[in-house]
């Protein structure tokens, strides 16, 4: 895969991921930006995706960083159930 580094680094500096952040990447796909995560230190990457073949691809990038990194298949609710944040 072909990357542009400047740019991805362009998006996450105007995201503000930063050092010791922690970082939800929903729809994270095989964990192609896990490199950058790393660059920047993070305290902890949380990846999901939709796709079970994706998610386990993104998951294997990431075992050898220890339990603060991880990344699941999404699981979308129930017909009829509802999540709300407070």
């Amino acid at each position: 895969m072909v990357t542009d580094d400047g740019k991805i680094n362009g998006i996450l500096d105007a995201a503000g991921v930063r050092e010791h952040d922690v970082v939800l990447d929903v729809a994270c796909g095989t964990g192609v930006l896990f490199p950058y995560y790393l660059n920047r230190n993070v305290a902890q990457v949380i990846g999901v995706d939709i796709s079970p073949e994706m998610a386990k691809i993104a998951a294997s990038k990431l075992r050898s960083h220890g339990s603060r990194w991880s990344a699941e298949t999404w699981r979308p609710f129930r017909s009829g159930c509802s999540a709300t944040a407070a």
